[in-house]
């Protein structure tokens, strides 16, 4: 029997990406935790999670063994579990600004780099409460020479241009 959090999480992952979490790469596994940090910075409720500073970003221990708990069940196992529950008009809603940042790509980032950079933007504007400028260098501090200033504009201009730090 798959666990609430897993149940969640695939419902909430199949409507960001039109597909189910998979453990099969280190990037498949990255966009199942920073989808699942981004969803839970909106509102979405995956679980009780706390989310640590990782290398790669923000990163929950917990979270990682509900995102391995799909490794338990083969593809055609996956899509029966999905069809038998819905995700609620609510939280469609509230994922509404992370589908349209998705949505809109940097063309130059790759789907694991552009959510890594989300979150990790997210994450430091969280904890640290000061200028903008500030931010992008502790990005650089904690990510030498990953992102450029103008890929660091980019994902502040599109959680802000969401609301992502109203919430």
């Amino acid at each position: 029997m798959a666990s609430s959090q897993f149940i969640s999480l695939l419902k909430v992952h199949e409507h960001l990406l039109n597909r189910p979490p998979t453990t099969e790469t280190f990037e498949d596994r990255m966009i199942a935790q920073k989808i699942g940090y981004l969803s839970s910075k909106l509102g979405v409720y995956l679980g009780e999670f706390n989310w640590e500073w990782y290398k790669r970003g923000p990163y929950s221990r917990a979270f990682t063994k509900v995102v391995f708990e799909s490794n338990s069940y083969r593809q055609d196992e996956l899509l029966e579990i999905s069809s038998k529950y819905s995700l609620q008009n609510e939280a469609k809603k509230s994922l509404q600004p992370l589908i349209n940042i998705i949505k809109n790509r940097p063309v130059n980032l790759s789907e694991a780099s552009w959510l890594e950079l989300l979150a990790s933007v997210l994450y430091i504007y969280s904890e640290f409460c000061t200028s903008v400028s500030d931010y992008f260098n502790i990005l650089q501090e904690r990510k030498p020479n990953k992102y450029s200033y103008s890929d660091f504009m980019n994902a502040w201009s599109s959680l802000k241009g969401e609301h992502f730090f109203e919430y």
